[in-house]
């Protein structure tokens, strides 16, 4: 509750500022600045991200995505998006209605395995499985909106590198002076690490106490993982997801060369291990996976020009 707390308590203050009788112009400034502060700081409902394209007639896929969340214990997504640059598979609920949207991160499904497409499903559903409800929610995507603002905020490179570069032009020949505008960064930076610090506790203390999934520790977590998608398929999936490396380059030396998506596709299916477990509860077939490959081939080809943006 101190999270909404917060920008109720800025936004009284700006009220109660503006509403005494003083009269003064600082006066005014000071109330439309707390009430500033408070609108900034208001509680913001998940949603999906402005990059995302919606995936629409895809049988193949909504079925395998059915499949798991039956598996996992979770409603079945009632979208599904894509994004051209994601490394990840997302099940969150948006909106004031909490829908449940499933957000495949192309880069990261092209180059999966049938099978470590069932564990990315699995793992993405069982995170979400816990419901928090509305307003713990809302909290947690407002603190991780502070914290990117006051934590993660930094000086543009490009405009530091024009700097420099603008400053050798006129003789400065190894030392670019730093101008108003990194003191002033600079000293914007050191109070927002200030100010963010107490919210990155808060943020922290409130993912440990709403961390439960409903099936006890990590390792369970994992058992559920196993048995849904196949040890093997897991165990490969956290293998590219802890070197995303492995997904990029040999995907960009592809499009560099001018290759198709499906041939793209093909290539990487034909490098990856057998992972199937006949003890796996929902298992893809590589038949069905390439239907979802055909249903997804225009967002993959979107991706790959990005991709190869990224290369230039």
């Amino acid at each position: 509750m101190a999270v909404h707390g917060i920008p109720v308590l800025m936004l009284a203050l700006g009220v109660l500022v503006l509403s005494s009788p003083t009269g003064y112009l600082l006066t005014w400034l000071v109330g439309a600045l707390f009430i500033a502060i408070g609108v900034c700081l208001r509680p913001r409902l998940p949603r999906i991200s402005p990059d995302s394209e919606p995936v629409t007639s895809a049988p193949a896929l909504e079925a395998v995505v059915s499949r798991v969340a039956s598996a996992v214990g979770i409603k079945p997504p009632v979208r599904i998006v894509a994004r051209d640059l994601d490394m990840g598979v997302f099940y969150q609920r948006v909106g004031l209605r909490r829908e449940p949207v499933l957000s495949i991160g192309l880069p990261l499904w092209f180059s999966l395995s049938a099978q470590q497409r069932v564990a990315a499903l699995a793992e993405a559903c069982l995170v979400s499985r816990k419901r928090n409800g509305l307003v713990i929610e809302s909290a947690l995507w407002a603190l991780d909106l502070w914290r990117g603002a006051l934590l993660e905020s930094g000086p543009l490179s490009h405009r530091w590198t024009s700097h420099t570069m603008m400053a050798r032009e006129l003789g400065a020949a190894v030392y670019a002076p730093p101008t108003l505008y990194d003191s002033v960064g600079m000293v914007g930076r050191v109070l927002g690490r200030g100010l963010g610090l107490p919210i990155l506790g808060i943020e922290r203390t409130l993912i440990r106490l709403t961390r439960d999934t409903g099936y006890g520790d990590a390792d369970s977590s994992m058992g559920v993982i196993d048995q849904v998608a196949g040890p093997k398929a897991v165990a490969g999936l956290h293998m590219l997801l802890d070197a995303p490396g492995r997904i990029l380059a040999p995907v960009q030396s592809a499009v560099v060369r001018g290759e198709s998506p499906m041939t793209i596709r093909a290539s990487v299916v034909s490098r990856a291990p057998e992972d199937l477990s006949r003890d796996a509860s929902v298992q893809l077939a590589e038949a069905d996976s390439k239907r979802i490959d055909l249903e997804l081939e225009r967002h993959y080809s979107r991706a790959l020009r990005s991709l190869s943006l990224l290369v230039d």
